[in-house]
C-alpha cells in the first residue's frame, strides 16, 4: 500500500496588529554635528601666484578665521572660492608656507604624533611656515603642534641651525603658546654664539626687537669677556655691527660691576667684638689682622677672576679665603676671633652675591626706568 503524500504549505508568521508595528518605527536619524559632512566641495584659494584646490572642510575645522571666511553672504556676486576665475585671495601668504600646512593638514593624526619627536630637519621651513600661517589665523591646536615640533627640531638639530633659523625661531617663541620654546631657543644661541660658531650681531637685534633683557645681558656678558680685564685709553676695542645702544650698555655694565665691586672691598667685613673670646684685644690686634686677611683674600680673588663678569665667583673665593685667613692659626693671622662662612641671607657676602650677580641691572643701569624688562 503506498503511503500516501499530503502537500503542505509553509506556516506564516501571524501577522502583527497594525498599532505594534507603528510603535516599533525607529525615529528619523539625525546627522553628527562634527561628522556629517554635507557636500564638501572643494574651495579654490589663490596665495601669491598659486592656485591651490583643497577641502574646506579641513580649513573650517582648524580655524575659525578660515570658518567665518566661508561664511561670509555672497549676494548674487559669482561666490569666492568656487572656481580659478574667483578664488579666495590671501594676501600677505606665501604659496610655500600654504603648501607646507596644507601638507600637514591632509597628514594622517598618527604620522603626525611620530613626526613631531623625530622630525627631520630638512622640514624645519616647512614648519616655520605651519607656525606663521597657524598664528595668522588662529589655528589653536596647529600653534601648539607647531611649539612642540620647533622644541624637537631644536633638541634634535639645533647644533646645525643657521642665524636665520633662529631668528624664525626667536620669533616664533612669541607667537606660539609654548612657554618651553623661548628659553630654549634662548639658551642654544646663547651657546653657539660663545663657541664661536654663530654671529652675535642678529641675536642682539632679536633681543632688543622684544627687549629681552636677561637674554642680552647674557650676550653682553659674553662681550665683555673679551675685554681686557684692565684696559687703557690704547687698547683697541671693536664692536662691528653693534648698534650704539648695545655697545652703550655693555660700557656701562662694565663700570657698575667694576664699581660695585670696590665699593664692596673698601672696608674689610667687620669682625664683631662680641664674638672676640678675647675681647680687651680686639681692636688691638683682631681688627688689624683681619684687615690684612681682607687685603690677601680680595687680591686672591681678583687673580683667580681677573675678568669682572665673574663676580659672583670672584665673591665666593673672597669669602672662603677671608674665612680661612681670619681662622689661620699662624702667627701672621693668630687671631681670638674670626669671620665664619655661612648661607644666612644677612651674611654680608650672601648678600652682596645676591646684588652683586644680577647682571641684568649693571647692563641696564643707564636705561630709563620702568622702561619694562623680559
Amino acid at each position: 500500500m503506498q503511503d500516501a503524500r499530503v502537500a503542505t504549505s509553509p506556516v506564516r508568521p501571524a501577522k502583527r496588529p497594525r498599532s505594534e508595528s507603528i510603535s516599533e518605527i525607529p525615529p528619523p536619524a539625525t546627522g553628527h554635528p562634527e561628522f556629517y559632512l554635507k557636500a564638501d566641495p572643494l574651495c579654490v584659494i589663490r596665495v601669491e601666484n598659486t592656485i591651490f584646490k583643497v577641502h574646506r572642510y579641513l580649513l573650517t575645522q582648524a580655524s575659525p578665521v578660515f570658518a567665518s571666511m566661508f561664511e561670509l553672504p555672497q549676494g548674487d556676486l559669482c561666490v569666492e572660492g568656487t572656481s580659478e576665475e574667483a578664488p579666495i585671495v590671501l594676501a600677505g601668504d606665501s604659496a610655500k608656507d600654504f603648501g607646507a600646512l596644507m601638507k600637514y593638514l591632509y597628514e594622517p593624526g598618527r604620522n603626525l604624533v611620530l613626526q613631531d619627536r623625530d622630525m627631520p630637519a630638512s622640514e624645519l621651513q616647512a614648519i616655520f611656515g605651519v607656525a606663521r600661517l597657524a598664528h595668522k589665523y588662529e589655528m589653536i591646536t596647529w600653534q601648539a603642534w607647531a611649539g612642540r615640533t620647533l622644541r624637537s627640531l631644536i633638541s634634535l638639530h639645533g647644533a646645525n641651525f643657521s642665524s636665520e633659523d633662529l631668528v624664525e625661531c626667536f620669533e616664533l617663541s612669541y607667537k606660539l603658546p609654548d612657554k618651553q620654546l623661548a628659553p630654549r631657543v634662548s639658551s642654544l644661541w646663547v651657546r653657539r654664539i660663545v663657541k664661536g660658531e654663530l654671529p652675535i650681531v642678529p641675536a642682539l637685534d632679536a633681543g632688543e626687537a622684544h627687549n629681552r633683557r636677561s637674554f642680552l645681558s647674557n650676550l653682553y656678558e659674553h662681550e665683555l669677556r673679551r675685554l681686557p680685564a684692565s684696559p687703557t685709553p690704547t687698547t683697541p676695542l671693536s664692536f662691528p655691527g653693534f648698534k650704539p645702544i648695545h655697545i652703550q650698555r655693555i660700557f656701562v655694565g662694565n663700570w657698575s660691576l667694576n664699581a660695585s665691586w670696590t665699593a664692596f672691598v673698601a672696608q674689610p667685613i667687620n669682625i664683631r667684638a662680641a664674638t672676640c673670646v678675647q675681647q680687651h684685644i680686639h681692636d688691638r690686634i683682631c681688627v688689624p689682622l683681619a684687615s690684612r686677611a681682607w687685603k690677601d683674600a680680595v687680591s686672591s680673588s681678583v687673580a683667580q677672576y681677573p675678568n669682572i663678569t665673574g663676580l659672583s665667583s670672584r665673591l665666593a673665593v673672597l669669602q672662603r679665603v677671608f674665612s680661612e685667613g681670619t681662622g689661620s692659626t699662624q702667627a701672621q693671622y693668630a687671631m681670638a676671633c674670626r669671620y665664619t662662612m655661612s648661607q644666612d641671607p644677612q651674611d654680608p657676602f650672601v648678600k652682596a652675591m645676591n646684588e652683586l650677580s644680577n647682571l641684568v641691572n649693571h647692563f641696564y643701569a643707564a636705561d630709563p626706568k620702568g622702561a619694562g624688562a623680559a
